[in-house]
């Protein structure tokens, strides 16, 4: 392995990466609190917080690339103890008894009363479908050379997304409408995340170069095996250290 890295600000690296962290977690908790609010778009019925879920392949994408497989395992690992808390701790306090005469506990249950049934259909749903995500991102790098983030990205998450749609919603669901229900869901949402893949590619692009430059962050060779949990390796691996 022969890999050139160059790091004249590595403080603004770890600082992006604190940010796209922080932004995984807001979108994560913001789509368990809108998971049972249903819209409709162009007859279909659509779960309002799949509007902002896809954004979350984008910047698992956006680690994965440029710092590392496993510091976007660390960062799922993370994010998934924080929504556990948020998850049992809330729906809790948000289902006890309200005082006589109060009248907006309906609202409250209805809202977060469900919370953590989508966190596991969810939990389900992302460790299957972010892993081979990242996975591909990180195994289609070495086979292209590092090139072609856009079209890597875009794959991946198509991929990603699809299974995570078929095991999270079919889990998050099942029993609130029939089967012609959920298939017609699952199409919905998973239109939406394909349209999102498209979209955020160039962003997505645009951010990774951006980190890239300012970090000074340069590739000769890559040979990193996502699925190897070697301390020496993943830090040749990995674009930025912590």
């Amino acid at each position: 392995m022969n890999i050139e890295i160059t790091k004249p600000d590595n403080s603004y690296a770890t600082s992006c990466f604190q940010f796209l962290s922080m932004l995984f977690l807001t979108i994560m908790l913001g789509t368990y609190v809108l998971a049972y609010k249903m819209i409709s778009v162009g007859g279909y019925i659509i779960s309002a917080g799949i509007f902002i879920f896809p954004i979350n392949y984008a910047i698992t994408d956006i680690t994965t690339e440029v710092y590392g497989y496993e510091q976007t395992k660390k960062m799922l690992k993370l994010v998934f103890i924080c929504c556990l808390f948020f998850s049992t701790v809330v729906p809790f306090l948000a289902i006890m008894s309200p005082p006589s005469g109060w009248p907006y506990q309906s609202g409250y249950t209805h809202v977060l009363g469900s919370v953590f049934r989508f966190f596991i259909a969810n939990t389900i749903g992302i460790i299957v479908g972010i892993t081979i995500n990242g996975y591909l991102i990180a195994k289609w790098k070495i086979v292209m050379q590092g090139k072609h983030f856009w079209l890597r990205s875009i794959g991946s998450s198509v991929i990603g997304e699809l299974i995570t749609s078929i095991i999270a919603d079919i889990i998050a669901f099942a029993g609130t409408t029939n089967s012609l229900g959920i298939v017609k869901l699952m199409m919905g949402i998973f239109s939406i995340k394909l349209i999102y893949s498209i979209f955020l590619s160039l962003p997505s692009t645009l951010m990774v170069t951006h980190i890239k430059l300012r970090s000074g962050i340069r590739f000769n060779t890559l040979n990193f095996d996502p699925f190897k949990n070697n301390e020496n390796e993943t830090r040749k691996a990995n674009a930025v250290n912590f």
